[in-house]
């Protein structure tokens, strides 16, 4: 419902805006008005963009504003650009013709293509006190509303890699009903079983931000972390695995939850990557591991990310970094795509399943 209302709102403010703007355009001239669209657009985009690294979080109306940005880009503009067309000649009219179809291809790739071409990332790490490789797989912000193929497609790719441990970053079902919530819980538990992910190490998982008391219910046969016990340390073969629950995810953790107590080498997951920024001195037998970023979901060739909605560095919301301390940190784009009232595109992000290949360091 709240989905359908913003869009209906969006229209409603848009489409007389576009009318007006195509008025000017067509009684010219239309290069001038055809500068102005392109003010006003580029005002628009850095006003929300703006906002977003100001306040970090942000609700449903902030992604309504992007929502509204991304018609304007992909359906208004190639129309009023169409319009330009028509009413110039020569070189401003070729421009316009260009403009239009590259936008409206652009359109087409973010909403259409790039969201469903789920990537396997594969690396190898070396982690100091690890005495044999290990195979770990991260799925992080499955994130939809309605678990169906595209959701097993990537239950099935992690099972192919046959992991020893596999780890889930948060974010699972985000769907505005109760209802649809219980059934798509009980679904993407289905999808588990049905993917015959079976690691040797156990299947682990902490919550997300979209995600509502009782998600564990949507991770059939996982190990999960509670509010309760907001840092839980388990034992995963040699490994020692620090799994954090949201809020301690929010804020950089402290050093001392990491102190070693029988030497072995740790995997820290949480769902957010801002945990990190306390642990920059961890050593070379840490791994962190998280998601909620989606990569910024929109990046540009050369900028990368506009948006990453973390405290972590830019450069470090998606991908493999290595801290001063000698530790890995490994941010995943995600599976799935931010909802609700956000506009669902992905552009030179796609989606991910990590597979990390653990081997021991090597003596010096």
């Amino acid at each position: 419902m709240l989905t359908m209302l913003t869009m209906l709102l969006i229209h409603l403010l848009l489409l007389p805006l576009a009318w007006m703007a195509g008025t000017r355009i067509r009684q010219g001239p239309a290069g001038r008005r055809l500068g102005e669209v392109a003010l006003a657009v580029a005002a628009m985009g850095l006003l929300i963009v703006g906002v977003a690294v100001v306040t970090l979080d942000v609700g449903p109306v902030f992604f309504g504003m992007l929502q509204a940005l991304a018609w304007v880009l992909f359906v208004y503009v190639p129309g009023l650009l169409a319009v330009g067309a028509v009413s110039a000649s020569g070189v401003l009219r070729a421009a316009c013709v260009a403009g239009a179809v590259m936008l409206a291809g652009i359109g087409v790739d973010a909403v259409f293509i790039e969201p469903f071409a789920l990537q396997e990332r594969r690396v190898t790490l070396a982690l100091d006190g690890l005495s044999e490789p290990l195979r770990v797989v991260l799925l992080a912000d499955i994130q939809t509303h309605s678990v169906g193929d595209y959701e097993a497609r990537a239950l099935t790719l992690a099972a192919d890699a046959k992991p020893d441990l596999l780890l889930f970053a948060g974010d699972y079902i985000q769907a505005e009903s109760p209802e649809v919530v219980a059934e798509q819980r009980a679904r993407l538990s289905q999808a588990l079983v049905d993917s015959g992910l079976a690691p040797r190490l156990g299947a682990f998982g902490v919550e997300g931000d979209v995600d509502r008391p009782g998600w564990q219910d949507a991770l059939l046969g996982v190990h999960t972390v509670s509010s309760q016990k907001p840092v839980m340390v388990v034992g995963a073969g040699e490994l020692r695995l620090v799994m954090l629950d949201l809020e301690t995810s929010r804020m950089p953790l402290e050093p001392g939850v990491l102190d070693p107590e029988d030497g072995r080498p740790t995997i820290v997951l949480g769902h957010r990557p801002d945990y990190s920024l306390g642990l920059a001195d961890a050593g070379p037998d840490t791994l962190m591991l998280a998601g909620h970023t989606h990569g910024g979901q929109v990046r540009l060739p050369g900028l990368g990310p506009l948006v990453t909605f973390s405290r972590v560095p830019r450069d470090q919301a998606r991908g493999v970094t290595r801290l001063p301390g000698g530790a890995h940190l490994v941010v995943s784009a995600g599976v799935g795509l931010e909802r609700s009232t956000a506009p669902r595109l992905r552009f030179f992000c796609p989606p991910e399943v990590w597979v990390l290949d653990l081997v021991p360091a090597q003596a010096p």
